[in-house]
């Protein structure tokens, strides 16, 4: 839905994506989730506003008040396991690694059935991978989600791989 197909149609649980308008997906169920991998965050709004826009920009349509938006952020800003301390912080005074938490963290504050991701770990050490890797796998576990992961990191390929399919050369 980022852009219009030039030839064709895309479909999304038998909508035609292209055709409805963001607030119109969302209303017939297709909450879709992004984290790209540049974590593209807002510049001008701290972590706690770009993880809580989507929510308020659609706040009708997911029946949601004002606390329940921000109860719903601090949800997603704890899973994601960022720290309080940066909740207020600007995306320019995090490193590349730490700005890809809080874009995780806007993907599933939504609690969308659609996630893609581009290389949802690349930047980050070891033990915010591990958290990025985890949170992921209970992604793929979730018969409501289904999550596409662009990626060629051999370690997030063997941790997202599913049970009854063989990881050869590179290709599941």
């Amino acid at each position: 839905g980022l852009l219009p197909p030039t030839r064709g149609s895309v479909l999304m649980a038998g909508h035609p994506i292209a055709k409805l308008l963001p607030s119109e997906r969302v209303r017939r169920g297709l909450r879709t989730g992004f984290v790209f991998q540049e974590a593209a965050l807002f510049s001008n709004l701290d972590v706690f506003s770009n993880v809580s826009l989507a929510l308020y920009y659609h706040q009708d349509v997911f029946e949601l008040g004002d606390e329940a938006v921000i109860s719903r952020t601090e949800e997603a800003l704890e899973a994601t396991q960022i720290s309080r301390v940066h909740w207020n912080t600007l995306p320019a005074h995090l490193s590349f690694g730490d700005r890809k938490r809080p874009a995780l963290a806007r993907a599933i504050a939504i609690r969308p059935n659609f996630l893609f991701f581009d290389d949802p770990d690349v930047g980050m050490d070891q033990k915010t991978a591990r958290v990025t890797h985890q949170i992921l796998c209970e992604l793929r576990d979730d018969p409501r989600v289904t999550l596409v992961v662009a990626t060629n990191r051999t370690t997030m390929i063997e941790r997202l791989q599913i049970p009854g399919f063989r990881l050869e050369a590179g290709r599941i």
